[in-house]
């Protein structure tokens, strides 16, 4: 674009690349690992080194992307080869807090192009704004760093409607992004022309691109669960994004919006058709169990209006149809049925088997999503073949190792999963050496198979989070019976599938320790459950861990059960050793 055609007023709007375009990527990254090694060992680094890291962090950064490792194992794994490239012991310890220094220090060493400045002032008067598919707090803060925020009104990041998920599962067992609902839809706009001749598909196509652009703002919401308040709020957002847009595009939009609003002409009909199908097409192509129990009949009729104003949607609507009446009965051929499964929350997304395991009768946890079957283990106490035979036997993946604390009766399966599964085990940074110390582990004498030390992947901190798909865990660090010892809470308003007051149909349903199952939000339901918590030795029903053992604080646990008592509301509590309780009996 010539500078002179922009003064001109041929363009109103000018749009930025980020990354290597106003920053200099490469840049950056030499300067931060260079302060790294020099603040850290003294060590300058040559052309060489720095052309090594640039190297190896392309390489493991895009073994992240493609969701081989976790984010925290592409920064540690960088970090093992650059310590052994320039002469340094592998340490994965030293590692993961360099890589933690690093991300640190690269917040404050984004580098500018040396004509960026010039440039933009020369542009003072237009607008400008910014296109990235980077997160939208990791590029405001490095125009601010840059101090170039000034010249940007606008901030565009097209890539909200690649990362919010929809409702939707993809056949892979991963949620369905707006981005991939949206492009397939437009697929199936453009195959219509044949059947609507005298429509304007182009027309069409851009409905199909632009209807669900507000939910690169609001996420996504489920037909059945919004409400006018959502709609309204969406669309004054739309608005206020069309409004910033240069007046040719925004008038054009604000036309197609109204059309597709309106529902008169044939194109606004036929885009909501195909908007309708995609979705029921969607869903018969996901495994059956991400469906809620009222989607079996939904399926059948989401669309139904919408297809009926001409007998090309129709015909697609009784196509879609049939495909989902033979799902449906496939499944109840099926049958799906889980084994094992004891004290499970049964719900429409989550399920809990308790492993009672090892000499001391530790709890270990298989908490997995029902939609997906992906899981995770918390505690793997011992016998690692039972634990490995209930996620065979009940079809479950395993992505992460959840550790309470780094007691040798918590751990002793450890090695034996991470061999089997090679996933992330993520602890609490206190407690995180424990796992390090074979000696003191193996002097337990209930310990049969020699424990052999396993580096965390993952280090938790207060408030930190590891999700399961939809399903959000919440780290709580609780000392006294360790120094590190860490909770995870569940909170179901938090966790997409229990909605205890308007559908209680796919509310949680628990089970006490008689056995009885309830319902949360019924009324016959004693406790008003709100969530759930894995407390792991802290709190244990009628009392708590011990405080005697080496690292254990009296004076700290009761701080720590405090704690969990303060919390609002009523919890199931899923211990470390004897039966499940209620944060309400354990109040009393």
């Amino acid at each position: 674009m010539a500078l002179e055609s922009v003064k001109q007023g041929a363009f109103i709007m000018i749009y930025f690349d980020l990354d290597n375009t106003l920053i200099d990527y490469n840049s950056s990254e030499r300067k931060a690992i260079e302060f790294i090694f020099k603040e850290k060992y003294g060590l300058v680094l040559n052309n060489n080194q720095t052309d090594y890291w640039s190297k190896i962090s392309r390489k493991y950064f895009d073994y992240y992307l493609s969701k081989q490792i976790t984010f925290e194992e592409q920064g540690k794994n960088r970090f093992i080869k650059m310590l052994s490239y320039c002469g340094y012991v592998e340490n994965e310890k030293i590692a993961m807090e360099l890589f933690e220094e690093y991300q640190k220090q690269l917040e404050n060493s984004w580098i500018l192009f040396d004509d960026v400045v010039d440039m933009l002032h020369s542009l003072e008067g237009y607008r400008l704004g910014i296109i990235s598919n980077g997160k939208s707090i990791q590029q405001r803060a490095k125009l601010s760093c840059t101090n170039i925020e000034k010249y940007f009104e606008i901030m565009h990041l097209t890539e909200k409607l690649k990362n919010n998920t929809r409702h939707s599962w993809l056949s892979s067992g991963r949620r369905e992004s707006v981005a991939e609902h949206c492009y397939r839809l437009t697929l199936m706009a453009y195959f219509m022309k044949d059947e609507f001749k005298d429509a304007d598909i182009d027309k069409v196509i851009r409905m199909c691109m632009f209807h669900d652009i507000g939910e690169a703002f609001t996420g996504d919401i489920p037909t059945f669960e919004k409400k006018e308040k959502d709609s309204l709020k969406e669309e004054k957002i739309v608005e206020n994004w069309i409004d910033e847009l240069p007046k040719p595009y925004k008038k054009e939009l604000h036309e197609l919006f109204k059309e597709m609003e309106e529902q008169v002409t044939t194109e606004a009909k036929l885009y909501k058709a195909l908007d309708r199908m995609e979705a029921v097409i969607q869903h018969n192509e996901a495994d059956i169990r991400t469906w809620l129990p009222l989607e079996y009949e939904l399926q059948l009729s989401y669309g139904e209006k919408e297809a009926a104003f001409s007998k090309v949607t129709e015909k697609l609507k009784e196509h879609a149809n049939n495909d989902t009446i033979e799902k449906i009965e496939k499944a109840k051929f099926a049958g799906y049925v889980k084994e094992d499964i004891s004290d499970a929350v049964l719900s429409d997304n989550i399920g809990i088997i308790r492993l009672v395991l090892g000499a001391c009768f530790t709890n270990c946890y298989i908490v997995y999503n029902i939609r997906t079957n992906n899981c995770l283990i918390i505690d793997p106490a011992d016998d690692a073949e039972k634990i490995i035979d209930n996620i065979s036997k009940n079809g479950l993946k395993p992505q992460y190792i959840l550790v309470t604390h780094g007691h040798t009766d918590h751990i002793l399966a450890l090695g034996a999963l991470k061999e089997k599964y090679n996933i992330p085990v993520v602890i609490s940074r206190i407690d995180a050496p424990r796992l390090l110390d074979e000696e003191l582990i193996n002097e337990r004498p209930y310990v049969e198979v020699p424990y052999k030390a396993v580096y965390p992947s993952v280090l938790l901190g207060e408030g930190d989070e590891i999700w399961l798909d939809d399903i959000r865990f919440e780290t709580m660090i609780l000392p006294g019976h360790t120094p590190g010892s860490a909770a995870f809470k569940i909170d179901f308003k938090n966790s997409t599938g229990h909605r205890t007051d308007e559908n209680k149909d796919t509310a949680a349903k628990y089970m006490d320790a008689e056995n009885t199952i309830y319902q949360v939000g019924d009324s016959n339901e004693p406790d008003n459950i709100k969530g759930i918590i894995f407390t792991g030795d802290t709190m244990l029903a009628g009392g708590h861990g011990k405080t005697s053992l080496p690292g254990g604080n009296e004076e700290d646990m009761i701080k720590s059960l405090q704690r969990l008592k303060d919390i609002d509301g009523n919890y199931l509590i899923y211990p470390g050793h004897k039966e499940i309780t209620t944060l309400k009996k354990e109040r009393q």
